[in-house]
């Protein structure tokens, strides 16, 4: 509808809402992803995105247990395939951990992890790994179920589904952009 903001400027609205949280450099990256969506549904693509939840994957499940672990099951827009980042809070210590997926499935094949058994399916992009903190970071500035809110995000630890050194070449850029809090 005419009312609607254009997807560069609900990037910008999401934008004055991170708090700085997620990396200027995060940020931008997904500010480009943007514009390249937006040029290329206006160049005759069949939707127009509209926020940065379209672009890359959509939130398909949340669960939240007693301690406050979060999981989120993101499905990409690509694909249709699933993927698993989790929330750990650390309420004592005043931050959360989120645990991030670089491939689905995993070729490693170990016997303790459901993931393994599954097989590579195929390795995440950056985007893809980097959306899953955008997710993350969006789901603890707005929780406040019932007890505690879940604290900032910290730490990001590559222990999600996937091996990041069968996928280093989409990792270590995603690795550069987060570690990047300009």
């Amino acid at each position: 509808t005419v009312n609607e903001p254009s997807p560069l400027v609900a990037v910008e609205e999401q934008e004055k809402r991170h708090n700085g949280r997620m990396g200027r450099a995060a940020f931008q990256r997904l500010q480009e992803l943007m514009k390249r969506y937006r040029k290329a549904n206006d160049e005759g693509g069949k939707e127009v995105i509209r926020t940065i939840e379209n672009s890359i994957a959509t939130l398909s499940q949340l669960k939240t247990s007693n301690d406050g672990t979060t999981k989120l099951l993101l499905r990409m827009r690509k694909d249709g395939l699933e993927v698993e980042s989790v929330i750990i809070p650390w309420f004592d210590k005043g931050f959360s951990t989120l645990c991030v997926s670089s491939q689905v499935g995993c070729k490693q094949g170990c016997t303790f992890c459901a993931t393994g058994r599954m097989g590579k399916i195929r390795s995440l992009t950056t985007d893809e790994i980097l959306v899953q903190v955008y997710y993350a970071n969006k789901i603890c500035r707005s929780s406040s179920s019932g007890r505690q809110s879940l604290p900032k995000i910290d730490n990001v630890v590559f222990m999600g589904m996937g091996e990041p050194a069968d996928n280093v070449e989409q990792v270590v850029p995603a690795v550069q952009t987060l570690a990047d809090r300009q």
